[in-house]
């Protein structure tokens, strides 16, 4: 009798861990769809719902490797605040505080994200799969909701030449297309490598294209260019690190230009804007590049006596009255007075030493991290590195977390070899054990 009440116990304690076992996978994916899907719903831009949690991971954030990179960036904004006080007396101190408390609210969702990224990263790839089918499922539900009030929710109209047909841009429940297109890209890439390691099987490529199409559906061209030229790059990397060019290598970069021609031959709306931002006559293209840098440095010498240390935090829209409304002749109705490029606002913000130190930053995480020994990591960063000269902003969560994508090695599997000859894509996975 003893015995038999011991293994109805055990059964018990079985099914409590089964349970316990859902809830927390549950939890996880909850997390993920949230991120990369739900993330700005019914909040002002850009002010993300995983900004507002990180009271309730405090005990995470109390770890000694967090505490250092927190007391890192403790002492860079405090003496960027001094040099700023001392400097520019006439400071906007509201907005310099105001935007101070989000970025530190930025930098602590980022210490989660690692923290997260860090414990489940054997399940990363499980989870993206679940997120890219919801993804598809909203992106057949906003079809259908096109011609109703509720499809505004989910695609923007944008028309670049007052055409009598304006484009649709998908962009998901995000605030903008770009955002849901950069945002997406990680996963793009994921799926992209997973279908040529495991030969295009078709279960994989239908995958694939649940994230392609609704990324494709949001014609930034931003994004689109800064994969294009990652992959190129990338590719003639790799053939260059293992001193011979591979057939997947030629297929691909063939590929690459094949599709690039295709679109660009085929007289559509879309095709024609592409050709006018490679004649540098896009209005929208100018402004996230050279012109978005031309302002920066007209900000830091109306804000600052110092080129090098910028005009300080929030202070690019008050700045930007005088400098960016009349330079593009905004109307007073207007709202929206900033720098479309993160590498840009740096520079204004935090002067040009904060735009070396930006880059150097990268480099040498590049280096430390051997980001050119990974196809994932090395694609993924190409991308960003050239994203960053054409948009995103310096308070960007989305922009944060994809660097931390290419500065861990999740997907080892993905690992390029060091020796020449064809790529052994059956590298087996190794984890190291959280700490």
């Amino acid at each position: 009798m003893h015995f038999k009440f011991k293994n109805n116990r055990q059964v018990l304690n079985l099914d409590h861990l089964r349970k316990s076992s859902g809830l927390k996978a549950e939890r996880k994916q909850l997390l993920v769809n949230l991120f990369f899907l739900f993330n700005s719903v019914g909040l002002p831009g850009p002010l993300l719902y995983t900004n507002l949690i990180f009271p309730f991971y405090i005990k995470i954030l109390r770890q000694r490797k967090y505490l250092r990179f927190f007391i890192g960036y403790a002492a860079f904004t405090l003496i960027y605040g001094v040099v700023h006080f001392l400097q520019i007396p006439e400071i906007n101190w509201f907005f310099y505080l105001k935007t101070s408390f989000f970025l530190l609210l930025v930098f602590l969702n980022i210490l989660l994200i690692h923290h997260f990224l860090e414990k489940h990263q054997r399940d990363m790839g499980q989870m993206m799969e679940k997120m890219v089918r919801l993804s598809f499922t909203l992106f057949l539900i906003s079809i259908v909701l096109i011609p109703t009030p509720l499809g505004k929710e989910f695609w923007k109209l944008f028309n670049y030449w007052n055409l009598d047909s304006p484009l649709f841009r998908y962009m998901g429940l995000s605030y903008e297309p770009s955002y849901y297109a950069g945002i997406m890209t990680p996963a793009l890439l994921y799926f992209s490598l997973k279908v040529i390691k495991l030969g295009f099987q078709f279960k994989h490529l239908k995958i694939l294209l649940l994230v392609l199409i609704p990324w494709g559906c949001t014609l930034s061209l931003g994004v689109f260019g800064a994969l294009f030229l990652a992959l190129v790059i990338g590719l003639i990397i790799d053939s260059l690190k293992r001193k011979t060019v591979d057939r997947q290598v030629l297929l691909g970069l063939g590929s690459l230009f094949l599709i690039m021609g295709l679109v660009l031959s085929i007289d559509t709306t879309f095709s024609n804007r592409i050709k006018d931002v490679l004649k540098g006559r896009d209005t929208s293209g100018n402004g996230r590049t050279y012109e978005a840098f031309y302002l920066a440095y007209k900000l830091t010498q109306e804000g600052t006596p110092s080129l090098w240390t910028g005009i300080g935090l929030g202070q690019v829209k008050i700045k930007g009255e005088k400098v960016i409304r009349p330079y593009y002749g905004y109307a007073d109705s207007w709202t929206r007075v900033d720098l479309p490029n993160c590498t840009a606002e740096t520079f204004a913000v935090w002067g040009l030493l904060g735009f070396f130190l930006r880059i150097a930053l990268q480099i040498v995480c590049f280096i430390y991290f051997k980001v050119a020994s990974n196809y994932f990591q090395l694609f993924l960063f190409l991308f960003l590195f050239i994203y960053q000269f054409t948009g995103s902003f310096v308070t960007s969560t989305a922009e944060y977390m994809i660097w931390l994508l290419i500065f861990m090695r999740l997907f080892p599997e993905f690992d390029i070899p060091s020796k020449k000859g064809r790529i052994p894509y059956s590298k087996p996975l190794k984890f190291q054990n959280s700490p």
